[in-house]
């Protein structure tokens, strides 16, 4: 994962790959992997791993305090304000995306019926079906204009 000929895309992969494996399964030597990318401070590849961090933390926040070698490692960032700041970035993007949620399952659920519901009075008053069905170049010369 340190090395700087492997394309930063691919590495991103792996850290996505290494979160999704700590969501389903714990293990201590995921953390410590995360934390290692993301000290690395490697372009495009240690905010991954650090936002992986983060949501592993808060699945695993009760099991944490298990693990002194995870909360040493913790601690060393106790402190820190760009990790600080960081950690705040990655707050926000998650409170956006559950609004992002929420309001996408307010469209599926009450917009879009409504949408479709007034869908047949919207063709009959736009006329669509002929609109759509004529020559697009008869239209233009009717129009008086070849654009």
């Amino acid at each position: 994962m340190l090395d700087p000929v492997l394309p930063w895309s691919d590495k991103c992969l792996v850290v996505s790959a290494i979160t999704l494996s700590l969501f389903r399964y714990f293990d201590p030597r995921k953390f410590e992997l995360l934390f290692d990318i993301a000290d690395a401070r490697e372009n495009q590849v240690w905010q991954r791993s650090l936002s992986g961090l983060v949501l592993a933390l808060f699945i695993y926040n009760k099991r944490i305090s298990l693990y002194s070698d995870l909360i040493a490692r913790l601690s060393l960032y106790q402190g820190n304000p760009e990790f600080e700041r960081n950690l705040e970035l990655i707050y926000i993007q998650i409170i956006k995306s559950q609004d992002t949620e929420k309001i996408n399952r307010k469209f599926q659920e009450e917009i879009y019926p409504e949408m479709m519901k007034l869908r047949p009075r919207l063709e009959d008053k736009l006329d669509l079906e002929n609109i759509l069905s004529e020559n697009p170049m008869k239209i233009a010369t009717r129009n008086g204009s070849l654009y």
